[in-house]
């Protein structure tokens, strides 16, 4: 058994962080999804349950998929995808398909008709997507699965399959905004589409009503809270797990894994310096400073002295003089 693809989905949350391999098994390809940290394996787990959500809310057929070792095992399926389709009909300049597929593509982000309720603030959208006041009320998924991508639809048998599902949720999410992700996530892949069917014409054919802006923020929201983790990079964490199977072409992203990494570790290092130097410049500022105030007391102490010493004397002067008058 071989590897014949290897994806890092490396740069994101320690919770998130998965490694994605595809396998020749004596010909028959294997997709399998691991965690990369610790803390990503009850995110490997959440990936199986959601397949038993989308099978209960979705007429799509739902890439099979089973656990074994904390390692989760998909189904290759073989076929053409609903992104190929998009570009095909941008290849042949036609419109009225392309819009067709878009309508098709709505029908399977939204499900079956009971998927359908009202939108209701929550905690776990507030924590994913921010708050929103203009969601309220508006048509919503009571589950949604995120990952409805067009890469991630293929076609077999001329049924449409989701083909990953990591990115599924059971509370409610806008229909506007799920829509909006999906076509984002096609145009920022396929950029001559703009140019072809921009993509306000698009979201206008699937009648999403919320402003853009919004949407925007909150997909953004969504992409920090699936990247953040301290700001870390985890490129060498890539590096590492590539070395046991190196081609001359992974030898070659690996240096360049490697270049960018230490060329962050340098510009890390220089901003250390650059702050060591601005801290030694304070301190040598305050240690003048602490210099010349010692000085001034210094020399006020001694003032101070010269000024007890001259009145002394001069009341044991007047001492001396009262004495002798009393003479």
């Amino acid at each position: 058994m071989r590897k014949k693809y290897i994806k890092f989905s490396d740069e994101r949350n320690r919770k998130y962080s998965i490694k994605t391999i595809i396998w020749d098994d004596n010909g028959k390809s294997r997709v399998t999804k691991e965690a990369i940290f610790f803390e990503g394996k009850e995110h490997i787990k959440k990936i199986h349950y959601n397949k038993e959500l989308l099978q209960k809310y979705y007429d799509v057929d739902i890439c099979d998929s089973w656990i074994q070792n904390e390692i989760i095992e998909f189904e290759f399926i073989s076929g053409k995808s609903l992104e190929s389709k998009y570009t095909n009909c941008w290849k042949r300049n036609d419109i009225d398909a392309f819009k067709e597929l878009l309508i098709s593509h709505k029908a399977y982000i939204l499900g079956k008709t009971d998927n359908l309720t009202t939108f209701e603030d929550s905690e776990d959208f507030d924590k994913l997507f921010g708050k929103e006041e203009l969601f309220t009320g508006v048509q919503a998924l009571q589950c949604s699965n995120f990952d409805a991508i067009a890469s991630n639809i293929i076609y077999r048998n001329n049924r449409p399959v989701f083909i990953d599902y990591e990115w599924v949720y059971e509370f409610p999410i806008p229909v506007d905004l799920l829509i909006y992700h999906c076509l984002f996530d096609l145009y920022s892949h396929n950029e001559e589409l703009e140019n072809f069917f921009p993509l306000r014409s698009a979201l206008e054919v699937l009648e999403v009503k919320l402003d853009l802006e919004i949407l925007e923020k909150a997909y953004e929201t969504f992409h920090r809270h699936i990247i953040t983790d301290d700001d870390n990079s985890y490129a060498l964490v890539k590096a590492i797990c590539l070395k046991s199977h190196k081609t001359l072409e992974e030898f070659d992203h690996e240096h360049l894994i490697l270049q960018c990494e230490i060329d962050r570790l340098q510009g890390v290092i220089q901003s250390i310096n650059e702050n060591l130097i601005k801290k030694e410049t304070e301190l040598l500022i305050l240690n003048n400073e602490f210099n010349d105030i010692k000085s001034q007391n210094e020399m006020m102490a001694s003032q101070l002295k010269e000024i007890c010493e001259s009145k002394t004397w001069r009341i044991f002067e007047m001492l001396h003089k009262l004495g002798k008058v009393r003479e």
